[in-house]
């Protein structure tokens, strides 16, 4: 093994940055950043492509997947589809956690 590498600050936030996926090309990162500024919730799921040598500003995925609750453990799945984790921690109206899936048209194709 080599040593481990801290990503860009662009990745990595003063808050946990966690639940990533990597592309199998190293074409994006899927991740959970908790608490970035501009987020929806407690944790939203971002994605960031690698492009000139070096990972780009990450985008909030919006609200067709996150909410005002935890998302988090995004992995891509067939037909441009995204299966995550939300979970209503301390929330009694919802469940520890669910899984949802979302179509996302081409935004893994980038």
């Amino acid at each position: 093994y080599q040593q481990a590498e801290k990503l860009n600050a662009l990745i990595n936030t003063e808050g946990p940055d966690s639940h990533c996926y990597i592309d199998p090309d190293e074409r994006f990162i899927i991740f959970t950043p908790t608490d970035r500024p501009g987020g929806l919730g407690g944790g939203d799921i971002y994605i960031s492509y690698f492009e000139n040598g070096d990972w780009q500003q990450p985008i909030n995925l919006g609200d067709q997947v996150n909410s005002d609750y935890y998302e988090f453990s995004a992995k891509p799945g067939p037909d441009n589809r995204l299966y995550f984790t939300r979970a209503g921690f301390g929330n009694p109206e919802r469940k520890a956690a669910d899984i949802y899936v979302v179509e996302i048209g081409s935004l893994l194709k980038k």
